[in-house]
C-alpha cells in the first residue's frame, strides 16, 4: 500500500485460471495443461520458440482469436493451470489483446551437469504499442547478463506483460510494465524488474524494511546493464538524479522502512534507488583502487570479502 513493498515467505503454488476463449496467460509458474487450452498452431510456434534463440511470434495480430490463439471451447471458457515450487508470490496477466512473442535465453550451468541451459522467455503486449516490440529481446539479454553476473538464472521461464500501472512490478518469473515507453525506458524498466528476480524474489530480503538493500542493488545492475547493452556512461553525473539533491538538505537517509517516506515527494526514490547504487559505485573504485595500490586489501580485507 502506498510506498511499501511486499514481503511473503516462500510457498508453493497450483493455480487454475478460468477464462473467455481467445484470451492470453502469462503467470509464475509452468504452464501444466498447454493441450487443453492452446491450439494447434500455438503450440507448435511455441515448440519452435524452445529451441531458439531469435524471437518467435507465437500470436500474431491476425491470430487473436479462438481456434487460432486458444482452443475453440464448446462453453467459451478455457482452464489455464499454473504450478510454481517455493516462490515468494503469485501474479499473472490476461487479456484478448495480447500479442505473444517467445525466445530463450541462456544461463549458463544451472543444473550443475555442465551443459549449456536456457530459460523461456515470453512477453506479452498490445500491437498498438509498437514499443513493445523488443520486449522479449530486452529480457533475454537481461537474463543472460544477470545469469553471468551473479548465479544462472533458476526458474523456467521470464515473462514480460503489459500492464495497466505506470512504471513496473516484480513477481517471480514475471513482472507488469504499464506506461509510455521509448527504447531506453522500456530497457531500462525491463531489467530492473527482471534484477528483482534475484534481490529479493531468490536472495529474500525484507524489501518493506530495507527497501534500499533491493532497489538500489537493482539500480547498480541496471546502470552496468545499460552501460553494455547501449555502450554509453551510465554513471555521468548528469543522468544520476541523486547529484541534484546532495547535500541540499531535501533528502532522508534510506535505513528506514519502505511506507515511512514523505509521501507525496521523491524521497523514497532518491533514497532507495539511485542513492545506494551510486553509493556501491563509488565503494567499487575504492576497492579497485585498493587492489591497484595495495592499500585497502591490507587495511580492510574484509570489505573486499
Amino acid at each position: 500500500m502506498g510506498n511499501g513493498e511486499f514481503y511473503m515467505d516462500c510457498g508453493s503454488y497450483d493455480v487454475s485460471l478460468t477464462v473467455p476463449e481467445g484470451w492470453l496467460i502469462g503467470a509464475t509458474g509452468e504452464l501444466q495443461n498447454p493441450e487443453e487450452v492452446l491450439s494447434e498452431q500455438s503450440r507448435a510456434r511455441l515448440n519452435m520458440a524452445t529451441n531458439s534463440h531469435d524471437v518467435v511470434h507465437v500470436v500474431m495480430e491476425n491470430d487473436r482469436e479462438p481456434g487460432t490463439s486458444t482452443l475453440d471451447s464448446p462453453n467459451d471458457l478455457l482452464t489455464w493451470r499454473f504450478m510454481a515450487v517455493e516462490v515468494r508470490e503469485f501474479a499473472f496477466g490476461t487479456s484478448d489483446k495480447y500479442l505473444w512473442d517467445a525466445t530463450t535465453a541462456e544461463v549458463a550451468d544451472k543444473n550443475n551437469d555442465q551443459s549449456n541451459d536456457l530459460s523461456m522467455i515470453h512477453a506479452f503486449y498490445r500491437p498498438e504499442e509498437e514499443r513493445w516490440a523488443p520486449s522479449a529481446e530486452f529480457a533475454q539479454f537481461s537474463i543472460e547478463f544477470l545469469s553471468n553476473m551473479f548465479m544462472p538464472y533458476p526458474y523456467p521461464h521470464m515473462t514480460m506483460v503489459e500492464g495497466v500501472m505506470g512504471g513496473g512490478m516484480e513477481f517471480p518469473m514475471i513482472t507488469h510494465i504499464g506506461g509510455a515507453r521509448t527504447d531506453r525506458s522500456l530497457f531500462g524498466v525491463t531489467f530492473h524488474e527482471i534484477g528483482h528476480m534475484y534481490f529479493p524474489m531468490i536472495i529474500g530480503q525484507d524489501e518493506k524494511t530495507f527497501t534500499w538493500m533491493d532497489e538500489g542493488l537493482t539500480s547498480f545492475n541496471t546502470a552496468e546493464a545499460s552501460a553494455e547493452f547501449w555502450n554509453q556512461d551510465s554513471w555521468d553525473p548528469r543522468k544520476q538524479g541523486y547529484y541534484s539533491i546532495a547535500g541540499t538538505g531535501d533528502e532522508v537517509e534510506p535505513m528506514r522502512r519502505g511506507d515511512l517516506y514523505p509521501l507525496g515527494t521523491a524521497a523514497r526514490g532518491l533514497a532507495s534507488y539511485n542513492k545506494p547504487a551510486i553509493a556501491l559505485h563509488a565503494l567499487r573504485s575504492i576497492v579497485w583502487s585498493g587492489a591497484i595500490h595495495g592499500g585497502i586489501l591490507g587495511i580492510c580485507p574484509a570489505l573486499v570479502i
